[in-house]
């Protein structure tokens, strides 16, 4: 692999890593991310919307991930792709497969040292649980967390307790 091909794909995989972590995406939102849904300024808004879903959002990536994406459609403009994606599985713009995600979440995991510390995998749903936990610990109510995921008030809710019972586990 050459080395832009390889600065390439680092980029790539650690933005696409940020939107699990730092956007609360899902796999599927963030392989249907195009680049039309995104708005990198002053609201660093993304707008998600899933197909046979009446929920749309539109979740503020935090700074860190707002910073690896900007860099990453920066990186990807130059490259001249040729496709409406996101993150593309490829330079041809062909279609990221979501085994790839979880690679790349693997991947940047191992290297970053965190799972030294971890025993349990590390997956983008992971990921994006540690989103949720944080909004929880910063105070944010079942609505509030409900509007940035797109989900019902009672999914956030049943979140809410399941994390609930993790910090009680954590404690005892």
């Amino acid at each position: 692999m050459n080395t832009h091909r390889i600065h390439w794909h680092k980029l790539r995989d650690r933005a696409l890593v940020a939107v699990f972590l730092g956007a609360g995406l899902k796999v599927s939102q963030a392989l249907n991310l195009t680049v039309n849904c995104i708005n990198i300024g002053p609201n660093r808004l993304m707008h998600i919307t899933t197909p046979g879903s009446r929920f749309s959002h539109q979740p503020r990536p935090e700074p860190f991930a707002q910073t690896l994406l900007a860099r990453w459609l920066a990186e990807r403009h130059i490259s001249g792709i040729k496709s409406l994606w996101v993150f593309p599985g490829s330079k041809n713009g062909r279609r990221m497969h979501s085994v790839t995600a979880l690679r790349a979440t693997q991947e940047i995991i191992l290297t970053s040292g965190v799972v030294d510390k971890r025993k349990a995998r590390t997956s983008p749903q992971t990921l994006r649980n540690s989103y949720i936990a944080a909004l929880f610990e910063s105070g944010q109510t079942t609505l509030a967390v409900s509007e940035v995921l797109g989900i019902e008030l009672i999914t956030a809710e049943r979140i809410k307790k399941a994390w609930e019972r993790w910090i009680q586990e954590k404690s005892a």
